[in-house]
């Protein structure tokens, strides 16, 4: 591992190298050491094996679409949905969760097309919340075969 000073050097070297619009005299030897390594191109049979489950991952989604929602079976209305996911959380323990831009795009437009002023954060932990509710017995009893006793205590 290189020491502080070797770090500076090497960057004040890459800093001169960069105002001089990229020409460098030590060739692609310096760039390595900046560059993470080149990922390896899958081989065929992994590369099918990523694309047989790309499949069964969309006949899986299809499927879900095709069942209807519980709020459609249930026939919930948009009062019941406001009392149950629109409500601030009270909780400040707080971490920091990724989430894809899109996901968040849809929620945050879902906020602001109902002109409501819960946060995002609590709209998503509800939302979290009602799901591993509904599926509280099928994740505990599969965590059961795994590893834990009980995994989920709501």
């Amino acid at each position: 591992m290189p020491t502080i000073d070797e770090h500076r050097s090497l960057l004040s070297s890459k800093l001169k190298e960069m105002a001089e619009d990229g020409i460098s005299p030590k060739g692609d030897e310096a760039v390595a050491e900046f560059d993470p390594p080149l990922k390896k191109r899958p081989s065929e049979s992994e590369w099918e094996q990523q694309t047989d489950s790309f499949k069964q991952t969309r006949e899986k989604e299809t499927i879900v679409k095709e069942n209807p929602t519980q709020s459609q079976e249930k026939g919930m209305t948009m009062e019941e949905y406001r009392s149950c996911f629109f409500q601030p959380s009270r909780n400040r323990q707080h971490r920091s969760v990724g989430l894809s831009v899109d996901t968040l795009d849809i929620l945050r437009n879902i906020l602001h097309d109902l002109d409501e002023r819960t946060p995002i954060s609590s709209y998503i932990d509800r939302i979290l919340r009602e799901h591993l509710r509904k599926h509280q017995d099928l994740l505990n009893n599969a965590c059961t075969k795994q590893r834990r006793k009980t995994t989920i205590q709501l």
